[in-house]
């Protein structure tokens, strides 16, 4: 089927994650997928080879750039937009955080995807049909301490999609915010069924190296780092850091990027616990 045959998929926060998974099944399942972000490289890699996937840059916290990419999709027979683009950008209690912090999760996380609807929503009502899908989070339902501002990030996002959906009751429209669950019959491998007996490599290399602090990420970090090193088993500093998106707040990132190097067998156990006893105030 030739591309202008298709129906339009528009992806934000396309370059890696969810976003860059949920383009690859919208090309899969017959849309032609605009997949955006800033990372043009990693959406040049996301793109080769695959003729149902186009490469846009775009920053949804730029208004021209959202006008940009609506006003080249005019006429197009736009049918879905996700909502992928987001992030945290700190873990402080609310009382030690930084207004301007909150500013730029909400930016990235809520006025971003709003931008984004209101571009792309009139294009949905001309095709006669749209389903808009907004990314959130457990955090978009629930708080936490020292993630304020992500909490209040997710808790507007999810309310955008139910606000939406209200509002856009009788027009060809479907809203929504999509849970994990969703993913339906496909296997997932959570931290409890990565090894018996915490005997993966980077389970073993975590426990060795005293990586975690307070804890709370690390069932994230260690899974991160598993699926890092098996389509990478030789990663560099940079292929870690890049790969590694979660964030820290204990800032253990120079452990786990070791411990993930001492799993790959790039570095002795024995040499970096021998650094670590020179430096004994290592941590991030």
């Amino acid at each position: 089927m030739e591309s202008s045959e298709l129906k339009y998929a528009i992806v934000t926060g396309a370059s890696s994650g969810i976003g860059a998974a949920t383009a690859k099944i919208l090309a899969k399942n017959g849309f032609h997928v605009i997949a955006g972000a800033r990372r043009m490289d990693k959406l040049s890699e996301l793109a080769a080879g695959n003729s149902n996937i186009d490469a846009v840059a775009l920053d949804v916290t730029d208004q021209k750039s959202v006008d940009a990419l609506a006003t080249n999709l005019a006429g197009k027979p736009v049918s879905v937009l996700v909502n992928c683009a987001g992030g945290a950008f700190d873990a402080d209690s609310i009382l030690d955080s930084d207004p301007e912090s909150w500013a730029k999760t909400y930016e990235v996380n809520v006025i971003g995807s709003v931008r984004m609807v209101k571009a792309l929503a009139p294009l949905m009502k001309a095709n006669g049909e749209g389903h808009i899908v907004v990314i959130s989070s457990t955090a978009g339902h629930i708080a936490y301490e020292n993630g304020g501002s992500y909490v209040a990030a997710k808790h507007g996002d999810t309310a955008l999609a139910r606000t939406l959906r209200l509002e856009l009751n009788g027009e060809p429209i479907r809203s929504c915010s999509i849970p994990v669950s969703v993913v339906g019959k496909a296997k997932i491998t959570t931290i409890e069924a990565l090894s018996k007996n915490n005997t993966h490599p980077v389970q073993q290399a975590w426990i060795a190296l005293d990586v975690p602090q307070c804890g709370y990420c690390q069932s994230g970090q260690i899974m991160a780092a598993a699926a890092l090193l098996k389509r990478n088993p030789k990663p560099t500093d940079a292929d870690i850091d890049n790969a590694m998106g979660n964030l820290c707040r204990c800032g253990t990132y120079q452990k786990i990027r070791d411990g993930i190097h001492v799993a790959s067998g790039q570095k002795k156990l024995v040499d970096v616990l021998a650094q670590y006893s020179a430096t004994p105030a290592t941590r991030g």
